[in-house]
């Protein structure tokens, strides 16, 4: 997504103009980047001097290394696209953390514009990520309250119920001392 200066619109291609500074949001668990970071993107827009301001949403309830795959893809689009960008940094929060540290490492290895890509991406800004689990995700009681009551604005994705959160990848990925976020951790350090 494209912040205009007053509200997300689809991006598909660099539009006119496209360029300079660039800062790429991720959200957190039971959101989306509209709800996360929607009043406060000018904001954060003046405050780091970007230019542009970029959103990637994701299916936090999906595994966070497939979500980590499709933000490298979306990151190495726009590395390849966008010719007149000179920076990317990426602010994320809650689970979009351990998100943004695959895709941007991901991205970094990506064999046709990994160079690219990895020569722009200059910041990462974590906040708050579960980047060693979350005990909540090892009982469903304290998990299904973290959410209900955590964010009473929780999207759910392809309009799942409650239950069926639960049998979701992402649990198991947030467990702490889970396989996926040591690797995570590793390519991070690896390649950023």
């Amino acid at each position: 997504r494209l912040w205009n200066g007053s509200q997300w619109t689809d991006f598909s291609a660099c539009p006119s103009g496209f360029s300079g500074k660039v800062l790429l949001v991720v959200h957190g668990m039971a959101s989306s980047i509209e709800g996360a970071f929607g009043g406060s993107v000018n904001l954060i827009k003046g405050a780091g001097s970007y230019d542009q301001v970029l959103g990637f949403n994701y299916d936090w309830t999906d595994r966070l290394e497939s979500n980590g795959q499709d933000l490298a893809t979306f990151i190495t689009d726009v590395s390849s696209k966008c010719l007149s960008m000179t920076q990317l940094d990426i602010e994320a929060h809650s689970e979009g953390v351990p998100v943004a540290l695959s895709g941007t490492s991901r991205a970094a290895l990506d064999p046709n514009n990994g160079t690219r890509a990895k020569t722009f991406m200059k910041h990462v800004v974590a906040l708050g990520g579960p980047l060693k689990g979350t005990p909540a995700a090892n009982d469903a009681t304290n998990f299904l309250s973290l959410i209900l009551h955590g964010n009473p604005k929780a999207t759910f994705p392809n309009a799942m119920d409650l239950k069926n959160i639960l049998l979701r990848p992402f649990i198991d990925d947030l467990k702490p001392a889970s396989a996926s976020l040591s690797t995570i951790r590793a390519a991070a350090r690896d390649q950023l």
